[in-house]
């Protein structure tokens, strides 16, 4: 009977700290995004008893912007009399004081109006009509700005209605949020075959860093996975409708040679030369470390 009591108890003791575990499970010890973390586990910065001035302090190195060479305009500004006595000055300066000003030029939309005339021939009557070229058939904006629409909302995460606004205020563009939409499409459209080319290039890279999020697909009720491959002058990103190990496969290559910097998600297990992810060892080390007793000192070891 007391055996059956003290493995019991020891049952509710490995619970306990499971729960315990649980309980304390942060960004910094687990997969756990910062943004879950409760108000209480939110490291606080500790304040200086004395505050710091304003400004540089002291053994900061300074950076002074650098003065662009050519110019597109100088001004100068001598002295005309001195000072002291009022005597005229004449001359220059050999190394006078640069001061530059950036500014950035008034911007005025290029538009250029393309007329489609209709000539009825003088022998039978008909009526002949021009044709526009297919190109600029093809859209009422050039292809400079499609592809700022293209920068602003794919680098700069503009929504379709910021890019709208911005084009308006900035360069007198008048562009619906529809349109946006619109052109987006095109633009995933021709980048297709440079994606295409550039996977190859990916997979022949010595080394690499694989991972995946979950991603929501417009008018989709199921979850897709943004998949990212990350090499030292490429990124590869793909949303898929799976997050398992094929996906993976059909990114890298089934006979990936380099070496990929995963975490420990089984659908990398496959990969022969593979490098965990130090922050997710840290962390894993860190919760370690929480748990205290033999734990805490075979990890100080």
């Amino acid at each position: 009977m007391f055996n059956e009591l003290w493995e019991k108890v020891g049952q509710l003791q490995d619970a306990v700290e499971k729960l315990q575990e649980g309980v304390n499970r942060t960004s910094q010890n687990s997969s756990q995004p910062p943004s879950q973390d409760r108000p209480e586990q939110k490291a606080v910065k500790e304040k200086s008893s004395q505050p710091r001035k304003r400004g540089g302090q002291p053994g900061h190195r300074g950076h002074r912007r650098r003065l662009v060479e050519p110019v597109d305009e100088v001004i100068h500004h001598r002295p005309v009399s001195c000072r002291r006595c009022g005597a005229l000055l004449l001359g220059d300066d050999p190394n006078p004081y640069r001061h530059q000003v950036t500014e950035l030029p008034v911007v005025k939309p290029y538009v250029i109006e393309h007329q489609v005339h209709q000539i009825g021939c003088p022998c039978c009557g008909l009526a002949n009509r021009g044709e526009l070229p297919p190109e600029v058939a093809a859209s009422q904006f050039g292809v400079n700005v499609i592809s700022l629409v293209a920068l602003l909302m794919g680098r700069y995460r503009l929504s379709k209605r910021q890019v709208s606004q911005l084009l308006w205020e900035c360069f007198g563009i008048e562009m619906a949020a529809s349109t946006v939409v619109n052109h987006q499409k095109t633009i995933s459209q021709a980048l297709a075959e440079p994606v295409a080319e550039l996977q190859p290039y990916i997979q022949g890279q010595p080394t690499c860093n694989v991972d995946e999020t979950g991603w929501r697909q417009a008018g989709q009720a199921k979850r897709s996975w943004l998949w990212t491959v990350v090499t030292r002058h490429a990124t590869l990103f793909r949303i898929a409708p799976s997050r398992g190990s094929q996906v993976a496969r059909d990114l890298l290559g089934e006979h990936y040679a380099g070496v990929a910097g995963t975490d420990r998600y089984s659908a990398y297990t496959w990969l022969v030369w593979r490098q965990f992810c130090w922050s997710h060892l840290l962390r894993d080390f860190q919760k370690i470390l929480e748990r205290g007793g033999d734990s805490y000192r075979i990890v100080i070891l």
